[in-house]
């Protein structure tokens, strides 16, 4: 689908540092940036993006989503390569039209790399810290604090150390449950 020149400018953003990406989205989400200059020529007031409670989880998600995004849609072009065209041409003899080869043979065989890039991404979910310190700082109010800024705070900013050694056992734990799902679909696509 996509050639090789394409696949490398689609990857990009995976590739750069998180913090770069993360400090240019916070000047685009900026509330003379332009974003909201964009916004303006349709009559929409400038939004403050990242100090508004309604709006500082949506510009972390799309933050979160440019990033990473990249990522997944080749892990999800890989799986697509990798069904065989014999079950497509097959499917299409035995009378399936686009969306019946699509729910009953593409769809099934690429169940592992579904589920791998769901629970990649539920793992990169978890392992997420400098979008929120940087560009809200877990901010407005607790808004966009999630776990390890919580921790973060809990040991730096109150000096509570042990309840933050707590929280960082727990969440420890936690991401490992879902590591050891990501290992046996790992392990499960290679007996196939």
């Amino acid at each position: 689908v996509f050639s090789g020149g394409w696949r490398t400018l689609l990857f990009i953003p995976t590739i750069l540092p998180l913090l770069t990406v993360t400090l240019v989205w916070k000047l685009l989400f900026n509330l003379r940036g332009p974003i909201n200059g964009l916004l303006i020529p349709f009559g929409i007031d400038p939004v403050a993006w990242l100090s508004d409670a309604r709006f500082a989880n949506l510009a972390l998600i799309i933050t979160s989503w440019w990033h990473a995004s990249s990522y997944y849609m080749i892990l999800f072009l890989a799986g697509l390569q990798a069904v065989p065209v014999v079950y497509q041409e097959a499917a299409a003899l035995d009378g399936a039209n686009a969306w019946q080869r699509l729910r009953h043979v593409i769809l099934p065989l690429m169940r592992p790399t579904i589920v791998l890039v769901v629970v990649l991404s539920i793992i990169n979910g978890f392992r997420t810290f400098a979008l929120q310190y940087v560009m809200t700082g877990g901010g407005p109010g607790t808004a966009t604090e999630i776990v390890p800024l919580l921790i973060y705070k809990t040991a730096f900013a109150f000096l509570r150390m042990g309840e933050a050694s707590a929280m960082s056992v727990v969440y420890f734990l936690l991401i490992l449950v879902f590591s050891l799902i990501q290992l046996r679909v790992l392990q499960g696509g290679n007996d196939e």
